[in-house]
């Protein structure tokens, strides 16, 4: 009998501390609720000034910098984005991998499924709706308009176009891309904005799904048109060039 009262007694204790450590538990996790002020606050504070509701969204660089507020369609389109890519919501206080959010989730799904228009794709150019032409630069097949000199590239043969050294530059060519150089990179987010405000909607050549304005990179902040879907780049006329001079006269 005092065995089995010792065996309860301890069963009776083990139960009371794994209640009592499922409670700690809890109040180590709570997530403190704040006021619209105070949320208001660490928004402006985020940014260091005022921002909308729905800018939400911090995203984080290759140099573990937070990137933000962005709403969620500007967290889609900036160029660190990948689903793996870590990123926090103000809102819900909550830091994670964005493929780990619903609503992130749910996005990507619905840019991916939005069905592009009869005849966006069949080898035209996003501008000048006439037939792509084949050409070799830098030694990479290219698709090229013959109109307008606009250039469709394949993301992945980025790295071998921007490593060779095949072509020079005109005068003209190299002064285009200083006065870029001033003038956009000096306030590239306005500069952006203005861009996406002016430039109609344009649809992939290869895939018909519609193109998303973004800069090439965050060291090199030349707008271009990017697909989402089969992943290769549209260059309007000049573009792919200034991009070279950059890099190689910084």
């Amino acid at each position: 009998m005092l065995k089995d009262s010792v065996s309860g007694t301890d069963i009776i204790k083990s139960i009371q501390k794994e209640v009592w450590n499922l409670q700690k538990n809890r109040r180590d996790h709570q997530r403190v609720l704040v006021s619209e002020e105070e949320y208001q606050k660490e928004l402006r504070d985020s940014r260091g000034a005022g921002v909308l509701a729905d800018k939400v969204w911090l995203i984080r660089d290759d140099k573990e910098k937070w990137i933000g507020p962005l709403s969620l369609d500007e967290l889609l389109i900036n160029p660190y984005f990948l689903m793996s890519r870590p990123v926090k919501n103000l809102q819900e206080r909550v830091e994670a991998r964005a493929g780990e959010f619903r609503a992130v989730r749910e996005a990507v799904r619905r840019e991916r499924q939005k069905k592009p228009p009869a005849g966006s794709g069949h080898n035209l150019c996003p501008r000048c709706r006439v037939p792509l032409g084949d050409f070799i630069y830098e030694g990479v097949a290219v698709k090229v308009c013959r109109q307008c000199l606009g250039k469709l590239v394949e993301t992945q043969a980025m790295e071998r176009i921007l490593a060779r050294r095949e072509f020079t530059f005109s005068p003209e060519l190299v002064k285009k891309a200083e006065v870029f150089k001033q003038q956009f990179l000096t306030n590239p987010i306005k500069a952006q904005k203005q861009k996406d405000k002016e430039t109609p909607p344009v649809f992939c050549p290869s895939c018909g799904y519609r193109l998303v304005s973004r800069p090439y990179n965050y060291q090199f902040f030349l707008p271009v048109e990017k697909c989402l879907s089969c992943a290769k780049i549209w260059f309007d006329a000049d573009e792919l060039e200034m991009l070279q001079i950059l890099i190689e006269k910084p």
